[in-house]
């Protein structure tokens, strides 16, 4: 289980329920196969900051079997080979050069790659360190002796690790259709324990609806913020949108976001403003459709924030047979949305 799931509190929702008491949160998942690491089909892309410093790294890698290199020139016929490519992708140089490198760095992770960084110093990492699905290490090579064959086996180590990760996060943009969902809805202090609690999801977690009242203006920069920070993708709901794997799916602004059943799939449904409900997109209004589309193949979610809207919502989905969960007082901004239950 995903130790975000560790970080917040939560309390089964529910009017019988007297106390707050700690509990363990697994998400109903359509598993994947564990993917096989051919290792004799390792391919590394390579840029440096200088010839010298490839050839650094060159001589690191051929001497393990089973790993083909290619030198970047930063064309964009070879980024589009790579980008099609399982590759991970290794950048070597001093840290300047690594921070011009940032705007391809998130392009490349953006498209699901590995992305390791070797940096000669310890200076003006903090960037690439807080960048998921990028590793940074240090390059102490230049030491000699003990000091590079520790390095030599680093390097080897991440590579192998991290190769196949991003296959697993492109997968997901074209992941299975789901069999079960979760649904959250958030209010004040949202963002912050969205954050906590999706970003480690692993790629084969079902897909994840979610709504989230933001100020006008800021729906498209937050599904891009919390695709920039989870390891599976996030994005604005589209409307008929199969709910897919690995897919977090941010309700629109000035949209009320419902999902229906077509066959063995789950749609997404959006739609303008209707006058039923105080809020738009309103929780209680996705919490319904989930009740009647996917009844105990649900899980709902309520997090922190003002007001009632959810509270309806999550009691028919219970009622429905759907797990049914909150996060608790201690751990809330504010807690009125969790009091109405």
């Amino acid at each position: 289980m995903s130790e975000a799931w560790r970080l917040l509190i939560f309390r089964p929702c529910g009017a019988a329920v007297q106390r707050q008491r700690s509990v363990s949160v697994r998400m109903p998942c359509c598993l994947s196969k564990n993917r096989k690491i051919i290792m004799n089909n390792i391919k590394v892309m390579l840029m440096a900051d200088t010839p010298a410093a490839g050839r650094k790294i060159l001589d690191v890698l051929r001497i393990e079997p089973g790993i083909s290199v290619f030198v970047n020139q930063d064309s964009q016929s070879e980024k589009k080979m790579w980008m099609n490519q399982d590759t991970a992708v290794l950048t070597f140089g001093t840290s300047a050069y690594l921070e011009q490198k940032l705007p391809l760095i998130h392009s490349l992770i953006k498209e699901g790659l590995p992305v390791i960084c070797i940096a000669r110093t310890e200076d003006g990492l903090e960037k690439l360190r807080r960048l998921k699905g990028c590793t940074v290490i240090k390059c102490r090579a230049s030491h000699g002796g003990h000091d590079q064959s520790l390095f030599e086996k680093e390097l080897l180590v991440k590579v192998k690790s991290c190769y196949g990760s991003g296959s697993e996060r492109r997968r997901g943009l074209e992941g299975l259709p789901s069999r079960h969902m979760v649904g959250i809805g958030a209010s004040t202090g949202g963002p912050k324990a969205l954050l906590t609690v999706l970003q480690d999801l692993p790629p084969d977690t079902c897909g994840i609806v979610v709504v989230q009242h933001l100020s006008r203006g800021f729906a498209a920069n937050f599904a891009h913020y919390m695709d920039q920070n989870c390891r599976i993708h996030a994005r604005q709901a589209a409307s008929e949108e199969v709910i897919r794997d690995g897919n977090i799916y941010v309700a629109s602004e000035g949209c009320q976001m419902r999902v229906k059943k077509q066959g063995d799939q789950f749609l997404l449904h959006t739609r303008r403003r209707d006058g039923k409900y105080d809020f738009c997109p309103s929780v209680d209004c996705l919490f319904e459709s989930m009740a009647e589309a996917a009844g105990s193949r649900a899980m709902g979610i309520i997090l922190t924030g003002m007001g009632a809207d959810g509270a309806m919502g999550i009691l028919k989905m219970k009622e429905a047979g759907a797990y049914t969960v909150g996060q608790d007082q201690a751990t809330s901004a504010i807690y009125s949305m969790l009091m109405r239950h």
